[in-house]
């Protein structure tokens, strides 16, 4: 079995991780954790 990313999930993968660390500071994080959801709702609906 291969493993290996395809050139579209490669393409993603890159893509996700300079969104999220352009968005998702310490300070931002630390927010997020001391509210009741889990994740970064407005982030969710920049994404969409």
């Amino acid at each position: 079995m291969d493993f290996n990313f395809t050139e579209e999930q490669e393409m993603l993968r890159k893509l996700s991780g300079e969104i999220f660390q352009a968005e998702m500071t310490s300070p931002r994080l630390k927010q997020i954790e001391g509210q009741d959801r889990w994740f970064d709702e407005a982030l969710w609906k920049k994404l969409a």
